[in-house]
């Protein structure tokens, strides 16, 4: 078996795991999700874009937790696809999964124009120097944004 077709034989069980999370029963602890990330990470590539917007888009927060944790970790295959498919997230029915795209968008980069009104909006009537409550990931979420919105200001 050649090296190329061991590669694509790996990828497809990548995704096959993280769709087996996307099912409607599916589980995965914490650690494992962070496990399965850096896995997807390694081998995302260009030719991977459309699964990762699929994943992205599927029902499951947890699937979109791993796929945009995986982008974070892939900041250079983010395509302009990609930036828009996790800015999509920053208004995801999953407090967690608006989070994880906030902080992807900080690593990726989320100079556009649509990027920092869709921050503003998520931000809403948060600040960059409100204190983070840990119990309300909401929360984490529009005030991480409104970090971000103000680094970006600056920056």
């Amino acid at each position: 078996m050649s090296v190329e077709n061991s590669l694509s034989l790996r990828v497809a069980s990548i995704l096959r795991t993280v769709e087996q999370v996307a099912e409607p029963t599916g589980a995965i602890a914490p650690l494992d999700a962070a496990r399965l990330a850096s896995i997807l990470a390694a081998v995302i590539d260009d030719a991977l874009t459309p699964e990762l917007l699929r994943l992205l888009a599927c029902a499951n927060p947890v699937a979109r937790r791993v796929t945009l944790n995986a982008v974070r970790r892939a900041p250079r295959f983010a395509t302009d696809g990609l930036v828009i498919a996790v800015t999509e997230r920053l208004f995801d029915s999953d407090a967690r999964v608006r989070l994880e795209a906030v902080q992807v968008l900080a690593t990726i980069g989320g100079s556009r124009s649509e990027v920092r009104d869709a921050l503003a909006r998520l931000a809403g009537e948060a600040e960059a120097r409100d204190t983070i409550d840990f119990d309300d990931v909401a929360q984490q979420a529009r005030v991480h944004a409104a970090k971000l919105l103000a680094s970006l200001s600056r920056g």
